[in-house]
């Protein structure tokens, strides 16, 4: 069973997390806001669970950076280290692989650019994969 941590749940994220829930129902997704509404409302839609804090999410297979890309740093300095060797996913626009990969300290980034009919199930999404990630 897949476990993925959702940080950020705007109309993007929604998208995938719904798309993949869709495809796989056994997947568990694990969500964050700081305002923790829309983490609420996404992880009900996709029998899922919100958390409070960045500390609180479990052992993740991947995590799913989804929150805008100025919020970028304030979400490097809280999750301090966190995410150190963990698979990342990025949908932020404007932020490169190499700087995920620089400060969230790992090398096994995965970059999505999705295109806005991704919110009705009819888009497509660019995938940029680091050399340390398997096609699997």
């Amino acid at each position: 069973m897949m476990r993925i941590g959702v940080i950020g749940c705007g109309n993007m994220a929604q998208a995938l997390v719904k798309g993949i829930y869709q495809s796989n129902k056994e997947t568990n997704f694990f969500t964050y806001t700081p305002s923790h509404t829309k983490a609420k409302e996404l992880a009900s839609l996709v029998s899922g669970e919100a958390v409070k804090e960045i500390r609180d999410f479990p052992v993740l297979d991947y995590w799913l950076i989804a929150c805008k890309p100025q919020q970028f740093d304030e979400f490097v300095k809280n999750s301090s280290g966190l995410l150190r060797d963990q698979k990342v996913i990025s949908i932020m626009a404007a932020i490169s692989i190499e700087s995920i990969s620089k400060k969230l300290q790992t090398n096994k980034v995965i970059r999505i650019m999705p295109n806005t009919p991704v919110g009705v199930g009819l888009g497509i999404c660019l995938l940029v994969v680091c050399e340390m990630i398997t096609p699997e």
